[in-house]
């Protein structure tokens, strides 16, 4: 299936709720009307205007309520899922990039995607132009010139760049060992592929031990690529990978551990160096480059973070967040870690941008947490959004849960620049339990100081373990997509989801 629609601007039946200096928990009625509760000031109720509904469509303010000038749903009867979002521009023509996992069948346009065989995940990467058309979709593990394809599946794209030219990285995680086997040996790889060749596979690297190895995220520098992965232990043994970085160094991982590893790849895929970490427990979640080249890499971890140079944080006892910066030399520039060494208190990041001439940083935190701007706290897991400086120096941290208006579990799953002026953050809310009002896709807007200006509430539905809320800012528009299995807002009336689709669309003024 492939749905197309262009719109001037939305028409949403709960609307987008406008801050008037204090704002209390958000309700959406049956009907789909919606409202406020008890103010956060002194109890009085906030006064709230709606906004992108059918009442008060004229008295919108563009630089805050943004449309969807159009969207495009890819949708079979099969699982689908999406893990990363890309926005590529070259000579001013901007194309997505989205990459996950299927099952069955994955159609495009005309394209159809058939998977590895034994009802297992693949892994694609599906694009559109800046205007949703050109539609062109790829299975990752697709045979490369020489007939050699990605191992075997399950295989999983998990992270997604575009080069200043016409390659595109994708990484992730493949089956290495024989399929007849009864244990899964998962493998990280990188993949170089050139879209609108005849042969789309320009180069693949692997990495792995025999525990489960994954390339989580990447981003580009010029043709470059540079890659964030995990690398596993096999279950109560300490696991040795070999590297295979210009020499064949290895690194053990101890038995319960998973560590960091960062590598650089030259544009025809050569490695010029890899930084392995130890210590505990890492995760990362995402990557971005700077106009300047510099590199950063944001997760979280447990125990501790340490780098190849003997450099470390401070001791995680619950999940804390990290955010690193490099140079292009593999150099780490910078390191910070938000998180307490208490129990109870733990801060997720899930993704980044960068917004005039500063980092911003979204994810999830409960607890107490310092962000070095005074503690925040959030009785609930709570979306938090952090702004640092090029030197590391945070400049504000908001955090936006129950007591901004959302009911319930929230996450900050995307960050975008906004058309004008502040940032736009995609909030995923799976609620507290059955029958909570408020769950579902939120797009939050802050100005450049962090000030929540307005929540639009995009719609609910889905299962909340597979679905994903993705943001990403092309050089003039911010683009979304998702992974939902029930109509959003701001799709057309014949829309009609056949199950977990990949939504992708871009947002207007």
């Amino acid at each position: 299936m492939f749905v197309r629609a262009n719109r001037s601007a939305l028409s949403l039946g709960v609307g987008v709720w406008l801050l008037s200096g204090c704002l209390g928990p958000l309700t959406v009625d049956e009907d789909g009307s919606g409202g406020a509760g008890a103010g956060g000031h002194g109890g009085a109720a906030c006064a709230l205007e709606l906004c992108h509904t059918s009442e008060v469509e004229g008295t919108c303010g563009g630089k805050v309520c943004a449309s969807v000038g159009w969207s495009v749903r890819i949708g079979d009867a099969a699982h689908q899922g999406a893990s990363a979002l890309a926005v590529s521009s070259v000579q001013a023509e901007e194309r997505l990039y989205v990459t996950g996992r299927y099952r069955g069948a994955m159609t495009l346009g005309s394209q159809i995607l058939s998977e590895g065989g034994l009802g297992l995940d693949d892994a694609y990467v599906a694009s559109v132009d800046g205007y949703g058309t050109n539609g062109l979709a790829l299975n990752v593990g697709m045979a490369d010139a020489a007939g050699a394809p990605l191992g075997h599946v399950p295989r999983v794209g998990l992270g997604v760049a575009a080069d200043d030219g016409a390659s595109v990285f994708v990484v992730g995680s493949h089956r290495s060992n024989d399929p007849a086997e009864p244990t899964v040996n998962l493998d990280a790889f990188v993949r170089s592929f050139n879209p609108g060749a005849s042969k789309p596979v320009q180069w693949t690297r692997t990495f792995g031990g025999g525990g489960p190895d994954k390339a989580v995220a990447v981003t580009a520098v010029g043709s470059s690529a540079f890659v964030a992965a995990t690398l596993g232990a096999v279950p109560g043994i300490a696991t040795e990978t070999v590297l295979s970085c210009k020499t064949n160094e290895g690194h053990t991982v101890p038995a319960g551990e998973e560590h960091l590893l960062l590598a650089h790849y030259a544009g025809d895929g050569q490695c010029q160096w890899v930084l392995p970490f130890s210590g505990g427990i890492h995760r990362p979640t995402a990557m971005i480059s700077s106009p300047t080249g510099d590199v950063y890499v944001t997760g979280s971890y447990v125990g501790l973070l340490v780098d190849p140079a003997g450099e470390a944080l401070p001791t995680a006892i619950d999940d804390a967040a990290f955010v690193l910066k490099l140079d292009t030399s593999g150099t780490v520039v910078w390191r910070r870690m938000y998180g307490s060494s208490s129990s109870g208190s733990r801060a997720v990041p899930r993704a980044m941008a960068w917004l005039n001439g500063n980092l911003v940083v979204t994810g999830s935190m409960a607890g107490t947490i310092d962000f070095e701007t005074g503690p925040l706290v959030a009785e609930k897991e709570s979306s938090f959004v952090l702004s640092l400086d090029e030197a590391g120096t945070t400049r504000w941290a908001s955090r936006i849960g129950e007591a901004e208006g959302i009911a319930g579990v929230s996450r900050g799953t995307g960050v975008a620049r906004a058309v004008y002026d502040g940032l736009i953050v995609a909030i995923d809310a799976t609620g507290s339990g059955a029958g909570d009002e408020g769950q579902g896709a939120f797009l939050a807007n802050l100005d450049e100081q962090g000030r929540l200006r307005a929540l639009d509430f995009l719609g609910g539905g889905g299962d909340a373990a597979a679905r994903s809320l993705l943001l990403s800012s092309g050089s003039s528009y911010p683009y979304i997509a998702a992974a939902w299995s029930s109509k959003l807002r701001f799709e057309p009336p014949e829309t009609k989801p056949a199950g977990l689709d990949v939504v992708m669309g871009r947002l207007n003024p």
